[in-house]
C-alpha cells in the first residue's frame, strides 16, 4: 500500500504540470471491460490530457475496474472440457502515462492512436479447487472449489496498452469519443494477462 501512496501523489503531481499548462483539456471514460479467460466487467477512468505539439496529446488517467470469475477448464477424454473458476471479485486500480496521435481528421471528427504504460493494483478472492475422478470409468465426478479455501490476494503488475478510436469535439470546449483498447498486465515473468475494453468519453477544454 505504501507504493500505492507514493504513486498516487507522483501521479498527482504530474497532472498539477499538466494544469500549470494552458493546453488541456479533461476527460471522463467508462465502459465494458473484457478480460481473457474471465467474466465481463467495467472499468472507469478521469484522464487528462496535454497538447504537445500537432495532433499528439500527453495524457495521464487514473482509474479502477472490477469484474467477477475467471475462467478455468478441465478437460477428460474426448469430451468437452469442463469448466470451473479459481479466482473472484477482481479490483483493479491502475494509473497510466500515454500518448495520442491523431491520425486523420474529417471535418470535427478525429480518428486517432494512443498508446500507454502504467502501474496496476489487483485484489481478488483466490481458492484451490477440487477435482474427483471415478477410478473405474475414469470420467470427472466433481470440478469446483474448495469451499472455506478462499483467501485475499493482491498483485503489483505492470501494464502496456494500445488503442484507437475517434472523437467529436462537438463544440469548442465539448466533444465525445468511442475507443477500442488492449491492454497487457505482466507480473514477473508470467505470461501476460490481456484485457480489452470498450469506452465512451466525455472531453472537456478548459
Amino acid at each position: 500500500m505504501k507504493k500505492l501512496f507514493f504513486l498516487t501523489l507522483l501521479h498527482l503531481f504530474l497532472v498539477a504540470q499538466v494544469l500549470s499548462q494552458p493546453k488541456y483539456s479533461i476527460q471522463i471514460n467508462g465502459g465494458l471491460l473484457m478480460p481473457n479467460s474471465n467474466d465481463k466487467g467495467l472499468t472507469a477512468n478521469i484522464q487528462l490530457n496535454y497538447l504537445l505539439g500537432e495532433s499528439v496529446y500527453l495524457y495521464f488517467n487514473s482509474g479502477i475496474s472490477s469484474w467477477d470469475k475467471n475462467i478455468i477448464s478441465y478437460a477428460t477424454g474426448n469430451r468437452l472440457p469442463y469448466t470451473s473458476y479459481s479466482e473472484d471479485d477482481h479490483l483493479l486500480i491502475y494509473f497510466y502515462t500515454g500518448i495520442q496521435k491523431n491520425l486523420k481528421s474529417v471535418k470535427t471528427f478525429n480518428i486517432y492512436f494512443t498508446v500507454d504504460v502504467g502501474y496496476n493494483y489487483l485484489k481478488y478472492n483466490k481458492y484451490k479447487n477440487i477435482i474427483l475422478i471415478d477410478e473405474d470409468t475414469k470420467e470427472l465426478i466433481k470440478f469446483d472449489i474448495e469451499p472455506g479455501s478462499g483467501r485475499r490476494e493482491s498483485k503489483n503488475l505492470i501494464g502496456a496498452g494500445i488503442g484507437i478510436g475517434i472523437n467529436n469535439m462537438m463544440s469548442e470546449n465539448f466533444g465525445i469519443s468511442v475507443s477500442g483498447k488492449m491492454n497487457n498486465l505482466f507480473y514477473l515473468l508470467k505470461e501476460p494477462k490481456t484485457q480489452y475494453s470498450i469506452m465512451v468519453s466525455f472531453i472537456f477544454k478548459i
